[in-house]
């Protein structure tokens, strides 16, 4: 097995990530688009690119929103309705 900073093809990764049961997989036109985008840190080495899985969890942490956060906001949002609807009915 790879080591976390050992570089991956993309076919690699894809293969990885689904013997893990991190994924389903993800297909390697997926991988390539993320690169080519800018969102993906990846490297080529003659044709071939390749990424690490810590560039891959950064990623996905950069995608990812954070749960404290969002459930913070949802909360936020449901005492604010609730303090609209109790100042409408007079309390």
């Amino acid at each position: 097995m790879k080591h976390q900073d050992s570089l991956f093809t993309f076919a690699e990764l894809s293969t990885e990530l689904k013997n893990r049961g991190i994924t389903r997989g993800i297909a390697i036109q997926t991988l390539h688009r993320w690169r080519a985008s800018g969102k993906l840190a990846a490297r080529r080495i003659g044709g071939t690119w390749y990424t690490t899985l810590e560039d891959f969890d950064s990623f996905v942490a950069s995608r990812s929103p954070s749960t404290k956060t969002n459930n913070s906001v949802i909360r936020s949002k449901d005492i604010n309705r609730a303090t609209e609807s109790l100042t409408r009915v007079g309390w």
